[in-house]
């Protein structure tokens, strides 16, 4: 499954990571697949996502 985090990664709403991430959102939680939310900005090139997420 996905989170609200990943959701908002994978769509570019950076005000929704920037958002989500100051409310506390667990940042290391993994996909499906087992990637986390800082792994799918890296792999969409979402540099803003990538920092906001500690990259």
């Amino acid at each position: 499954g996905y989170t609200a985090l990943m959701l908002a990664t994978q769509s570019g709403n950076n005000d929704l990571v920037k958002l989500l991430v100051v409310l506390g959102a667990k940042t290391e939680l993994c996909d499906n697949k087992g990637l986390t939310a800082l792994e799918i900005a890296t792999q969409q090139g979402n540099s803003e996502a990538v920092e906001l997420l500690g990259g």
